[in-house]
């Protein structure tokens, strides 16, 4: 989703309470893998929760239990791992184009949270993608 100004995600119509705890997981999943909410720069823990159907309070607890992160620490975990993935493409974007893209506010927290997850700065993750790419295959003689 873009850096717009759009009105929140609305949960899709009809939908039955989810009962288990393995089915809100896959309500989370499906929040970022489907409907990537992460990609939302304004998303937040309500916003998503009602995407799920399910209670901020819910949605935070599982988010802690199971991937042992606060819900903004999970949203711009799978928002730098996007941007990972954009930066490895032959784009022309600027680094900051895609950080903004995927949901990021400013440069300077996409950076610090790049860095801490990746120990690198994206610049330098850019370039390691670009130079190290598969090796090549062997040759077939």
């Amino acid at each position: 989703m873009p850096n717009d100004a759009s009105p929140p995600p609305q949960p899709p119509v009809g939908r039955a309470p989810a009962t288990s705890q393995a089915e809100k997981l896959r309500l989370i999943d499906q929040a970022i893998t489907h409907k990537q909410l992460h990609l939302d720069a304004h998303i937040n823990l309500h916003a998503f929760s009602a995407y799920c159907g399910l209670r901020p309070r819910e949605v935070s607890t599982l988010i802690n239990t199971y991937h042992h992160k606060h819900f903004f620490e999970f949203i711009n975990y799978h928002r730098v791992e996007e941007v990972k993935r954009r930066l490895t493409e032959n784009s022309q974007e600027t680094i900051l184009e895609i950080a903004l893209q995927c949901g990021f506010n400013s440069q300077s927290a996409f950076q610090r949270f790049f860095k801490r997850l990746e120990g690198i700065t994206p610049s330098q993750y850019r370039c390691q993608a670009k130079r190290c790419g598969p090796p090549p295959a062997p040759a077939l003689s």
